[in-house]
């Protein structure tokens, strides 16, 4: 004997209680009203920081030293650091060169010591000046071979003159977590070891249930 139910919802503001349209096969319907990661943004969780000097892409895979190292200082339990995206612009190039850049990622497990705080982070919402979180944004740290991946499609810059400016831009969304005492490195990895880079990395800092 089959079951019939009602799905209703309650709106925020005036705890209303509505009910949920469904097609005729069942489907809901659900339109999203903001874009992605709006809500978590407004709530302060979203972070960014970038080297403020540039330093030399590699044209080989990274072994020991990288641009950047983002750390979660958080104890055990704390919250993680969600990957939002990747991005480096580049300094220079070769005049009348095309010159090719991606990303080189490396996630480590737990860190027996903690990186430095070269540079400032700052928040991803209008107002957030004051960094209150325990993650750590190193530049130039030397760091243990965890295993390197190439992300990112390689960026073509045009022929230009040695003081050019392009910009390389990568969206994780999510698909790398760093749990607490955890790190992760990044490089940029190119075909002209003339060309020089400032990498950043933004990310939201979120309670995970890591089981």
């Amino acid at each position: 004997m089959g079951i019939d139910f009602k799905l209703f919802g309650i709106t925020v503001k005036s705890s209303e209680e509505r009910a949920i349209k469904v097609s005729q096969e069942g489907d809901l319907y659900i339109a999203q009203n903001l874009p992605p990661y709006t809500l978590a943004t407004a709530a302060g969780r979203g972070w960014q920081a970038q080297a403020t000097s540039a330093a030399a892409a590699t044209t080989t895979i990274p072994t020991t030293t990288v641009l950047c190292t983002l750390y979660n200082g958080e104890t055990g339990g704390g919250k993680s650091l969600v990957i939002d995206s990747l991005f480096a612009n580049t300094e220079a190039w070769d005049a009348g060169n095309y010159n090719m850049f991606f990303f080189w990622i490396c996630v480590h497990p737990e860190q027996t010591t903690p990186q430095t705080a070269d540079i400032t982070i700052k928040g991803l919402r209008g107002g957030d000046t004051n960094y209150g979180g325990k993650a750590r944004f190193d530049v130039g740290a030397t760091v243990v071979n965890d295993t390197w991946y190439s992300r990112a499609n390689s960026e073509r810059t045009a022929t230009g003159n040695v003081s050019g400016m392009a910009n390389i831009y990568h969206p994780v969304e999510g698909k790398i977590v760093i749990p607490p005492t955890c790190a992760f490195s990044i490089h940029v990895g190119t075909n002209d070891s003339n060309i020089t880079v400032k990498a950043g990395i933004s990310w939201y800092e979120v309670q995970l249930d890591l089981a």
